[in-house]
């Protein structure tokens, strides 16, 4: 079975407003009956929480809606997003200039994410003047 991907007629972006990437913590804390606690490794992958929102037309509502429903069986498989924070930027040199091809166009990264919807954060539609804002969190999986 192939995998899933965000569909390619939603934003490719969340909005910027309020964007945050929240690494997991991999570590677990032991306490003692003196001094700090003990740290251990609990896991060496650990998810990313991302959380994002959306503005979306009737019919980008329709779609995402589709997606959740249909595509990812009711927010339960991973899918491959566009990795907000890497994909699309310009590939730059040592002093900061962006490298370009022969033909004049500029290298940029190409990456994807693995994500699912986090558990009781699926998208959430609320309804503004003419369309509607869409808040929901990802998990990057490792």
């Amino acid at each position: 079975m192939a995998l899933v991907r965000w569909p390619s007629d939603l934003p490719q972006r969340v909005l910027w407003e309020g964007y945050s990437e929240q690494p997991a913590d991999g570590r677990r804390f032991t306490a003692t009956s003196v001094g700090p606690p003990k740290t251990a490794g609990l896991s060496s992958r650990t998810p990313k929480q991302v959380p994002c929102a959306l503005i979306l037309d009737y019919a980008g509502k329709a779609r995402l809606e589709r997606f959740e429903e249909i595509d990812t069986r009711g927010c339960r498989l991973p899918f491959l997003i566009p990795a907000q924070s890497y994909d699309g930027l310009p590939f730059c040199d040592a002093a900061g200039a962006r490298l370009i091809d022969h033909l004049g166009n500029v290298f940029t990264a190409s990456r994807n994410w693995l994500v699912i919807f986090a558990q009781g954060a699926t998208p959430q539609y609320a309804r503004r003047a003419h369309d509607w804002r869409v808040t929901f969190t990802l998990l990057v999986l490792p």
